[in-house]
């Protein structure tokens, strides 16, 4: 009954949606044992004589959702001719938790099952796949059943007001602190912040790595103060004229 519903209800099967190239892994059924862990972390310290540890809040914990996802191919086919759609699918699915090469890294995806549950995620792993028995004429694949890990992904923000956290990230070939600051901040213009953070390295070196804190931490309390001699005098002129300066 349950396969007979997951094939009349079309838009309730689960999705996976790329947001790095917009990629999609669709699932043929409703996802089965959808399930849902919020949580929170915490650490604990332990004293002599006291009874029960010491209980810290540390973090949020994040949010991850597990489960079971069938694929059923969708034709006999006789030699595999008509198995095409099946095994891409399970190529797809495969793959959703490896590192793509031209990015470095795995795809960060949109999760969604019905109309109430999404969430943007990594896929921590694909596992228990049991492959349905084989196809006794032409040995082709049937279908599998797998079990899908994802954990919910928050992006790092360089422009949150109260992130304390730093994003570390690598300098590239040809980098000025003006071409990182566009790329990560979006406003070139904050690169002679970043400069003079990093007063020990005046230029960028490829190959090496960079603190990238949040914008507002990076640009508080700093002053655009005029770079050539002659920007610099011509201002220290004006403010004496106008009695500011002695």
């Amino acid at each position: 009954m349950g396969l007979i519903s997951d094939l009349l209800l079309p838009s309730l099967a689960w999705k996976l949606t790329s947001l790095d190239t917009s990629e999609v892994v669709e699932g043929q059924f409703i996802p089965q044992d959808l399930t849902e862990n919020i949580g929170a972390d915490y650490t604990t310290t332990t004293t002599t004589a006291r009874g029960a540890p010491f209980v810290h809040f540390s973090s949020e914990g994040g949010r991850s959702i597990t489960f079971t996802a069938r694929v059923f191919a969708k034709h006999q086919g006789l030699f595999g001719v008509l198995q095409d759609e099946v095994e891409d699918l399970v190529s797809k699915i495969r793959r959703t938790p490896k590192v793509d090469s031209d990015l470095g890294r795995p795809h960060v995806w949109l999760f969604e099952a019905g109309q109430y549950v999404s969430m943007n995620c990594v896929v921590r792993s694909v596992g228990g796949i049991t492959y349905d028995r084989m196809r006794p004429l032409d040995g082709s694949l049937r279908g599998i059943s797998c079990r899908f890990d994802l954990l919910e992904f928050v992006d790092y923000s360089t422009r949150s007001e109260t992130a304390n956290e730093s994003l570390v990230v690598p300098i590239l070939e040809g980098d000025s602190y003006e071409l990182i600051a566009s790329r990560h901040y979006g406003d070139p213009y904050v690169g002679e912040a970043l400069r003079r953070r990093n007063p020990e390295r005046p230029i960028p070196v490829a190959g090496e790595t960079i603190h990238i804190p949040p914008k507002e931490k990076l640009m508080r309390g700093f002053r655009r103060v005029p770079q050539s001699k002659v920007l610099a005098d011509k201002t220290s002129r004006v403010a004496f004229i106008e009695g500011k300066g002695s």
